[in-house]
């Protein structure tokens, strides 16, 4: 019953991740907590960056004006107009996978997430988001070395000491108040500066929209994630550790990174409808973006 209950929260948890990494990927910023990560990152699309039949823009859209300040720095207004057309061969998978993700969201994940904000406080669940991101530093400065960045990778660096010691375990980011705000590099954006291209769409279940270079790139960030190796065995003495199965040790940091995702989620709920209500088609509007806003990251 335990691995079942465990199953249970981490499958919620990928389905919170679907409506919450999207708008990581646009934004190029996993930062906590900003209103352009996660999946709503497709609400930004309600902003006047989508041409043609993807998005229509509603006079006086709010959230329009609030695309425009925060993604703007990431491509221009007409750049999607202008993008090459995006590699979908498996579009029919794809939209298949969307509208699965979109029923799991609204009966499951949405009703936790909103669960989750009612009862925990905002500061709370902000200290989360920090503490999870500042945990996720060895991905990011890893990357940023790998593309050459010695300076990214010491301002990681610092960000992580700072806000370990100052910002109570990374509770807190005082590194922010200190300048410290490189933008968040991945495997997939390395593997982009590397020269290898996006490759096709691909919208996975519960998971939310990818590609193929980046289904690769998330498989090695996985492993610099040292929640992947938090409740492994290396020979220690902990006894109660050595008791776990391996099942335990594989299920435990999943269900800590559904935890993370559904608390990410608690601070976008309404973007993606928000995404729904000004779309014609949701689908195409989140696929161009996102490739797109990879496009951009890479640059960066």
């Amino acid at each position: 019953m335990t691995l079942i209950r465990m199953a249970i929260v981490c499958v919620l948890g990928l389905a919170a991740l679907s409506h919450s990494q999207q708008a990581l990927a646009l934004t190029g910023t996993g930062e906590p907590h900003r209103p352009e990560l996660g999946m709503t990152m497709v609400a930004q699309a309600t902003g006047g960056g989508i041409q043609g039949d993807t998005a229509r823009q509603e006079p006086g859209d709010e959230f329009g004006d609030e695309f425009e300040d925060e993604f703007s720095e990431y491509y221009e207004a007409d750049e999607l107009a202008q993008a090459p057309s995006v590699s979908d061969p498996l579009e029919g998978f794809n939209r298949a996978m969307f509208w699965f993700n979109d029923y799991f969201y609204f009966y499951a994940a949405k009703p936790v997430a909103r669960t989750w904000e009612a009862v925990l406080p905002q500061p709370l669940r902000r200290g989360i988001s920090n503490a999870f991101y500042n945990l996720r530093f060895p991905i990011r400065f890893v990357n940023s070395l790998l593309q050459g960045k010695p300076g990214r990778a010491a301002q990681e660096t610092g960000r992580f000491l700072l806000n370990s010691t100052f910002g109570l375990g990374g509770l807190v980011n005082v590194a922010k108040g200190v300048d410290l705000d490189p933008p968040e590099e991945d495997l997939g954006q390395t593997l982009g500066v590397w020269g290898i291209g996006q490759g096709f769409f691909l919208y996975l279940p519960f998971l939310g929209p990818s590609s193929a270079r980046d289904l690769v790139g998330n498989t090695g960030d996985y492993f610099l994630d040292p929640l992947t190796w938090l409740f492994w065995d290396f020979g220690d003495e902990d006894k109660q550790l050595k008791e776990w199965s391996d099942s335990e040790r594989l299920w435990v940091p999943l269900a800590i990174r559904a935890g993370d995702n559904i608390n990410e989620l608690s601070f976008r709920l309404g973007d993606y409808e928000a995404l729904k209500k000004a779309s014609l088609d949701p689908y195409a509007a989140i696929r161009d973006i996102y490739m797109q806003a990879r496009q951009n990251q890479v640059k960066q």
